[in-house]
């Protein structure tokens, strides 16, 4: 009973793909007899490309009407010769959202005017339409036939339409325009609120460690006094690299005397590379290093702040 159900659904499968495809009719071309009244015309006949040469493939689009409606799709793809001129390619009848179009693949090897005659478009069943009235031309290069340009683009029909684009297109400039200029007020209206809130923010910082440096807490442990003491030699750097938009995190203490800007607050020209010098030998000489030293330090790093605060006072 199993083996039947693949045979059932193989045979179901080709019932349903039956009328998927509808072959053309051995002979696209209708009788010289047919009837006038029963001929259908189309729609809309252009080429692809809009001139076509002798000798070269040309694509016939035709619009169909209504009536075609109920034409299923099919593709042709054997040879169709209409006397000894004109070689046809292919053949496809095309459904787009409700609509018809009939494609035409042909090779003309004789230019001028073309009449095609009626073609049998097949329908549900074994029954036909008439479709006739296809006339297109074919150019030829030695006939010095000028190219045939495509009419103007029309303008924008609808009143308003331009308005309404350029309009807009200049609206969103203008606010462009507004979003930049707010952005540098910005910057330039803040910026310095910023750069001083920053500058406090590592002052209270730096003042922090200076106080738990002079506690007694660190003088009795200097394993605690050590790691503050070079957490503030690393904030310090960066500090002075803050105000001075120069890296002094990795400069020696002789470089500091080469540095391209002043230091505001400094006591003296050769303060820092004394006082950095100093510092460094304390950190990596590695001996222990005293509190006595520490508070040294401290004490030759106040000078420095006390002369910032007066540079600051003085501007």
């Amino acid at each position: 009973m199993t083996e039947k159900y693949p045979k059932i659904f193989m045979i179901m499968l080709v019932l349903f793909s039956l009328p998927a495809y509808v072959p053309a009719a051995e002979n696209i071309f209708a009788a010289d007899d047919v009837n006038a009244e029963d001929i259908i015309l189309p729609t809309d006949i252009y080429l692809i490309p809009q001139t076509v040469y002798v000798g070269d493939r040309g694509r016939l689009v035709i619009s169909l009407g209504p009536a075609f409606d109920d034409a299923p799709a099919f593709v042709q793809t054997s040879t169709e010769s209409y006397g000894r001129d004109l070689v046809i390619n292919r053949m496809e009848l095309e459904k787009r959202n409700n609509a018809a179009r009939l494609l035409i693949d042909f090779v003309s090897f004789a230019p001028g005017d073309i009449v095609l005659p009626p073609i049998r478009i097949p329908v549900r069943g074994d029954s036909f339409l008439i479709l006739g009235g296809i006339r297109f031309t074919v150019a030829s290069i030695l006939s010095g036939q000028p190219a045939i340009l495509s009419d103007p683009a029309l303008p924008l029909a609808v009143p308003g339409t331009g308005f309404l684009i350029y309009g807009g297109i200049g609206a969103l400039l203008f606010l462009l325009v507004i979003v930049i200029a707010g952005l540098l007020w910005f910057r330039r209206f803040f910026g310095p609120l910023r750069k001083r809130f920053r500058q406090k923010k590592f002052l209270a910082s730096i003042d922090q460690k200076i106080r738990l440096l002079r506690a007694d807490d660190c003088k009795n442990d200097l394993v605690k006094q050590n790691e503050i003491f070079s957490l503030l030699a690393a904030e310090f750097r960066e500090f002075l690299s803050f105000i001075t938009d120069v890296n002094c995190s990795a400069l020696t203490p002789n470089e500091f005397s080469l540095l391209p800007v002043e230091i505001p607050g400094t006591p003296g020209a050769d303060y820092f590379p004394a006082l950095f010098g100093r510092w460094d030998n304390l950190r990596f000489s590695g001996q222990p290093i005293g509190h006595s030293d520490v508070i040294g330090i401290l004490d030759e790093l106040g000078l420095y702040f006390t002369g910032l605060k007066k540079a600051e006072k003085g501007k």
